[in-house]
């Protein structure tokens, strides 16, 4: 919580000194995806059956901490990419999107490892400070659904803003179609399980 508060701090000090939404090349955006999953696992950390998430998310987070200082990420644009609000609401809403399956991976991967630990009888699974199974396919289910929407309404937004950039209009761009195509195999996905 210290760590957030200092990160949020110097966020909102970068964003008020350039007048712009801080998202504005890949060390911002690094820098914005950091502090949106920390806030998550802040409020993931109010449940005590899902804390186990947190303690994941930890190295995740040194590693994009130690990523964003690499040297040349933090250009300067006289121009602004991201100067308009809904495309700004649009960034912030897709990496959080982003930063919500990243933790539904986590949780699957521990999923993964209790189940062959369950499968072959092995003692560590009783004995693991991994979460049960069960309560391991539910945080993944919500998570999962979290980002879904998420992403769902970071593309309307982005689909109503893009279209009046000339980019758009020429063929596209590449990130977009990969965003249409991660939520779309997402909701597949979730669809399949519900049915």
């Amino acid at each position: 919580v210290v760590a957030g508060v200092f990160h949020t701090a110097a966020m909102v000090q970068r964003g008020i000194s350039f007048a712009r939404c801080p998202v504005n090349n890949l060390y911002e955006a690094t820098v914005f995806m950091t502090l949106a999953i920390m806030a998550v696992c802040v409020g993931i950390g109010v449940f005590r059956k899902l804390r186990f998430l947190v303690a994941l998310a930890s190295p995740i987070l040194f590693g994009l901490g130690v990523f964003a200082m690499f040297p040349n990420l933090d250009s300067f644009h006289e121009r602004p990419e991201f100067s308009h609000g809904a495309l700004s609401m649009h960034v912030a809403l897709i990496l959080l999107a982003y930063g919500a399956f990243a933790l539904a991976a986590m949780s699957s991967a521990m999923y993964l490892s209790q189940e062959h630990d369950l499968k072959f009888n092995k003692m560590r699974a009783i004995h693991a400070i991994i979460p049960p199974i069960v309560r391991l396919e539910k945080a993944t289910v919500r998570l999962l659904w979290t980002g879904v929407v998420l992403m769902a309404w970071g593309l309307a937004i982005g689909f109503g803003v893009v279209r009046k950039l000339e980019d758009f209009k020429s063929g596209g761009d590449a990130k977009v179609y990969w965003a249409v195509m991660v939520w779309l195999a997402y909701l597949a996905l979730l669809v399949g399980r519900w049915k």
